[in-house]
């Protein structure tokens, strides 16, 4: 399509990302992509240490 010309490439992608042609999607640093992982990660282990929490008190009658 673009015959290896990059500059038009890049010039295309730009304009279908800024007219919002490539659809929804966001665009992040490395950094903050391993920031969000990692409060998930913590959420996901809090869940699961309720999870834990209740089914203990489930099993000792204490169930709320």
């Amino acid at each position: 399509m673009f015959c290896g010309d990059v500059e038009k490439a890049g010039g295309r992608i730009l304009k279908d990302y800024r007219t919002g042609s490539l659809g929804k999607f966001a665009l992040e640093l490395p950094l903050d992509l391993d920031k969000k992982r990692a409060r998930e990660a913590a959420a996901a282990a809090a869940a699961a240490v309720a999870r834990e929490q209740k089914e203990l008190r489930k099993k000792e009658g204490n169930g709320f």
